[in-house]
């Protein structure tokens, strides 16, 4: 769905609101595209209910991070957080075949980001889009060597992988 807080402020918490007790097994993350959301009291409003805020590094997007990790500090929200690198999704890098806008400065801020957050106990997932720097998976693989050493990564290829993954 798409929401606004000057439209759909009530629906939206109200919504949140009923989902947090339902799903309380679920690992949830919220996307806030909307500007008047990206917010330090929605970002705790999310954490209270223990809900992920997802970090998002797209240009024109504010950057909610430290805002995040306030509510991290305070005890709140869930034990997971979830990036997504998306760039500039509108005029950047076009294809998916190689590397085209390198994003040094950014890759080690975020590598930065994931030692302290996984240093506060969360898990962090994240997506990598081909706009960031033209290449997802090369993209994530220059990620994957600032961190090595810096946290605990799984091995990968994971044993036995060959060919195409399945998520199930």
């Amino acid at each position: 769905p798409d929401f606004t807080r000057r439209v759909n402020r009530r629906d939206l918490a109200a919504y949140l609101d009923w989902l947090a007790p339902e799903a309380p097994d679920l690992s949830l993350a919220v996307e806030v595209r909307a500007a008047d959301l990206m917010t330090a009291s929605f970002a705790r409003f999310l954490a209270e209910r223990n809900f992920a805020l997802v970090l998002v590094d797209r240009i024109g997007t504010a950057d909610l991070y430290d805002t995040w990790l306030e509510c991290v500090d305070a005890g709140l929200g869930p034990d997971f957080a979830l990036i997504r690198w998306i760039g500039d999704d509108r005029n950047g890098p076009q294809g998916d075949r190689e590397l085209q806008v390198l994003r040094d400065a950014d890759l080690a801020r975020w590598a930065d980001r994931i030692a302290e957050l996984t240093g506060r106990g969360r898990t962090v997932y994240g997506y990598m889009h081909n706009p960031y720097e033209g290449h997802s998976p090369a993209s994530v693989r220059r990620l994957r060597e600032l961190l090595t050493g810096r946290v605990s990564l799984p091995d990968w290829p994971p044993d036995g992988a060959e060919g195409q993954l399945s998520l199930f």
